[in-house]
């Protein structure tokens, strides 16, 4: 029986790579949710190469060399050219930054925790927030000060056609306003683990895992200059005034 190693692509274009000596079954069961851990809650998902091996030995020497190569190495090796319009673009970028430049503030003016959150549409800053929980208040996450700010500038809580960046995966709360305000993107640098880890009381549960459990649309990029939001999480750890909650 041949042995087929496979790479498909998730909802949040993440590449997964495995193996299998019964590829249509193992695709239904990617799109089940009974795939694994890493694909259930990236549902749907579209298989973009196969290849055939006579062993299982075979397949997992296969296996293991590509999942050590880069996107784009894969991406060729399926055949596809790089995308010409990246998952992140400079202005992606552009806008994180204001994200990250205003989580600074806190680091003096102790307001919240070193998080910042920016709205951007068509090109164009529409809020800039950070947290401001210091202030007695625990819904005022980085992102929730940004959909406020955002609504009061357009008149309107209907933020379609918006994009939210933020410097940490936005947490259960966040990620239900922000589907309340219609935004249909999240970009984002550290993940929800991350600030957990460095001590805040977070509710680990990723945003991929709440859209499918929701059936939400929205889409994802995370990792976004994450050397540098990940820098706020350090930086914030070694100030003798920090709170943590």
């Amino acid at each position: 029986m041949p042995w087929h190693t496979y790479i498909i692509e998730c909802r949040d274009n993440t590449l997964y790579t495995g193996i299998t000596n019964n590829l249509p079954r193992r695709l239904k069961a990617h799109n089940s949710g009974n795939g694994g851990r890493y694909t259930k809650y990236r549902r749907p998902m579209k298989l973009i190469h196969c290849e055939v091996s006579s062993t299982r030995s075979e397949a997992l020497k296969r296996e293991a060399y590509i999942k050590g190569l880069p996107r784009e190495k894969k991406l060729q090796l399926c055949g596809r050219k790089i995308e010409t319009v990246p998952l992140v673009s400079m202005n992606d970028k552009k806008f994180m930054e204001f994200a990250i430049n205003e989580a600074r503030k806190n680091f003096k003016a102790l307001s919240g925790g070193p998080f910042g959150a920016c709205i951007a549409r068509r090109g164009r800053v529409i809020a800039v927030s950070r947290n401001t929980v210091l202030k007695n208040d625990a819904t005022c996450h980085a992102e929730i000060n940004a959909i406020r700010k955002a609504s009061r500038t357009l008149g309107t809580y209907d933020l379609s056609g918006c994009v939210i960046y933020s410097t940490t995966e936005p947490c259960p709360m966040c990620f239900a306003a922000i589907h309340w305000a219609r935004i249909k993107r999240i970009i984002y640098g550290t993940k929800t683990g991350d600030a957990k880890k460095a001590g805040f009381n977070e509710l680990n549960i990723p945003d991929v895992k709440l859209a499918s459990l929701g059936k939400s649309k929205i889409r994802f990029t995370g990792s976004v200059l994450v050397n540098e939001c990940k820098g706020l999480l350090k930086e914030w750890s070694v100030l003798a005034n920090k709170v943590f909650y």
